[in-house]
């Protein structure tokens, strides 16, 4: 038996800022990162832009931001699946047969489902509310419902159940299985409706809503299988260009490109969505589980267990490495989360409180340094659909030394005008933020207003 170890959730930094004509937003993402060896779950929060091979700890593309515990927990983490209404994170635990759940907002373990064998993928579906667990000890699939994750039920797939991926449009969730299969769910009854015949056990797979076609990692036979999700047949079989042990996968749809992170050798191939020619592969970190494309700012993000994290910058039809990243040893499985990536159209509950925090840094002009204490965000919940939002950083002098200062003050109040996805609902949440923009105490700028309107 493995020994207990504390596991806890680490978060880092994208820098920079985006800025309105009014004051400057910060823009974040989520890049969850699970780590195994060193008992770890990441999260990583991006800001914007910033080239990172040559350059400071300070000035790195991704920056550790805080340490979430998870408590006692044996053996390694495997897949990270999101709910973005309550901002919970949820944790395959593989190695201790629990899946954690994390509350983003007060960055600690809420609850964490036992009685699992060997969880490995999760996923979870806005439309039903419904947590899916698939595991590999038994090849079941359990589900949860509500807020409380009340058990509803299991499907039993035979063996090694893996990957899950919440098909939105077709109504379905899409499970890897067992020696070579993807189960077709009907999201709103639960049943199994159709399966699809593979070669060998498969990996990490995408949908492609264009097309309507899946492609599918299987390892075993160096392969990229692309099946037909409105017929459930095979429809090609691409080889991987001498690349294997490929599990990670992801869609490039700017480039329409199909990246594949291969463990040997330690590369990124890409492939033609069309017809799975192959371009020239790109070096990278080693044991590799999940890679993810950010097309905001047009880059490409690994996860590796051999202890780092890879950012490739894309550059006409191929890609760059601009950052290499220490992670920790075995932290291989992430998540990335587009819909966190800057200010949302969601609001808090009445009477909640919501705390948010920026990175602090250090900033040197000449032989002047300041201290930038973290930037401070309250969003307070007045009414249903309404919250009151409060913001401000401090700034000390440090050389020559000096008393703070407030800076980037500002307070506002922010409106769902739509209900949408962030509310439950069907369609984008749109929101209005206004209010006012207060003097800094350093007379650097007076009184201000801001409006924003916001689509998420």
């Amino acid at each position: 038996m493995s020994a207990i170890n504390p596991i806890r959730l680490e978060l880092a930094r994208l820098i920079g800022t985006v800025a309105s004509p009014c004051r400057a937003t910060a823009r974040r993402l989520i890049l969850m990162i699970g780590v195994v060896a060193a008992m770890a779950v990441a999260l990583a929060i991006a800001l914007g832009a910033g080239e990172a091979m040559s350059q400071q700890a300070e000035s790195l593309p991704l920056q550790l931001e805080r340490k979430i515990p998870l408590g006692d927990v044996r053996g390694r983490i495997d897949h990270l699946a999101v709910d973005l209404k309550r901002r919970r994170l949820f944790v395959a635990e593989l190695g201790n047969d629990t899946v954690g759940i994390v509350d983003l907002a007060a960055s600690d373990v809420i609850h964490r489902m036992t009685g699992l064998k060997e969880p490995q993928g999760v996923g979870y579906d806005m439309s039903t509310d419904t947590l899916y667990v698939a595991n590999a000890g038994d090849g079941s699939v359990r589900l949860f419902e509500g807020p409380d994750y009340i058990a509803k039920g299991r499907i039993d797939l035979g063996y090694d159940a893996d990957n899950i991926r919440i098909d939105s449009k077709g109504g379905h969730v899409i499970i890897g299985h067992g020696d070579g299969a993807l189960a077709i769910i009907d999201a709103a009854t639960h049943n199994k409706v159709a399966s699809v015949s593979l070669k060998a056990h498969p990996e990490s797979f995408q949908i492609d809503e264009a097309t309507d076609r899946i492609f599918v990692n299987v390892p075993k036979t160096r392969a990229i299988e692309v099946v037909d999700k409105t017929s459930g047949k095979k429809i090609a079989s691409w080889s991987t260009a001498g690349g294997s042990a490929n599990f990670a996968m992801a869609l490039d749809h700017v480039r329409h490109h199909l990246l594949v992170a291969f463990r040997r050798p330690a590369e990124l191939g890409v492939f033609s969505m069309a017809d799975g020619s192959a371009m020239a592969p790109i070096a990278t970190c080693g044991d590799i589980d999940d890679l993810f494309v950010d097309p905001k700012r047009d880059r490409v993000y690994v996860s590796c267990g051999e202890g780092f994290l890879d950012v490739f910058a894309a550059e006409g039809a191929s890609y760059r490495r601009i950052a290499h990243i220490a992670s920790a040893a075995g932290a291989r499985t992430s998540l990335f989360v587009p819909e966190l990536d800057g200010t949302d159209a969601a609001v808090a509950a009445p009477g909640e409180l919501e705390v948010e925090l920026q990175p602090a840094g250090l900033r040197h002009e000449g032989t002047t340094q300041t201290l930038i204490a973290p930037a401070t965000v309250l969003n307070f919940g007045l009414y249903e659909g309404w919250e009151a939002v409060f913001e401000g950083q401090g700034e000390t002098p440090l050389s020559p030394s000096g008393s703070m200062n407030l800076t980037s003050a500002g307070a506002f109040l922010k409106h769902v005008v739509v209900p949408g996805s962030l509310q439950d609902k069907t369609g984008p949440s749109i929101a209005t933020e206004f209010g006012v923009l207060l003097p800094d105490s350093t007379g650097d700028s007076g009184v201000g207003a801001s409006w924003a309107g916001i689509v998420s």
